[in-house]
């Protein structure tokens, strides 16, 4: 058997010059939506263009069933203030916030953080996270960065993972605008 053998019996070594994986960008998930949410990592990140750092969260989506698989990051400004704040109060309230939330997620694990007195360490926090289950609500970034515009989610709520999972409609306001207009006028040609 060699190390370049595929799952299904080929191998990946068949001289191919090109190969694509396929996925490509995805739009974000409708602010409001709940999915259950399957901890694939956790570790600290710096901040863009600075040595802020926050915790990084890499979680998979196991529900609804229209979002399985997706894969989606959350930055928790747990020790530094993110920089991206420029009023020093609202940066702190986020921080504390963000440890309210990683408290929230950390409960329904196995509360391993929680008894921790100090900044957890890449380990620590893989080993508190990673594997654990709990349902996130979703809000909706967007910004504007050197030109390209970008959005994606952030983490609102986390609760337990037996929390009731929803999906909302993508374009509810655009419906709600475009849903036709009757006129309340009764002068028309049906004879009753």
């Amino acid at each position: 058997m060699s190390f370049w053998d595929l799952g299904d019996g080929t191998s990946a070594a068949s001289g191919e010059k090109e190969f694509s994986a396929g996925g490509g960008d995805f739009e974000p998930l409708p602010k409001g939506t709940s999915v259950l949410c399957l901890v694939d990592s956790a570790e600290w990140k710096p901040g863009y263009q600075v040595s802020e750092e926050f915790v990084n969260l890499k979680v998979s989506v196991l529900k609804p069933d229209g979002y399985a698989g997706r894969v989606l990051f959350f930055k928790l400004w747990v020790d530094e203030l993110d920089p991206g704040v420029k009023e020093k109060g609202k940066a702190e309230t986020k921080r504390d916030k963000h440890k309210r939330m990683i408290m929230a997620i950390d409960a329904n694990s196995k509360g391993r953080l929680a008894k921790l007195q100090a900044r957890p360490t890449d380990e620590q926090l893989a080993l508190a996270l990673v594997g654990s289950q709990f349902v996130a609500t979703l809000g909706l970034w967007e910004s504007e960065r050197d030109g390209q515009k970008s959005s994606g989610n952030w983490l609102m709520a986390a609760r337990p993972k037996t929390a009731e999972v929803s999906e909302v409609p993508k374009k509810v306001a655009a419906q709600r605008k475009a849903a036709p207009v009757f006129d309340d006028d009764i002068d028309d040609d049906v004879p009753f």
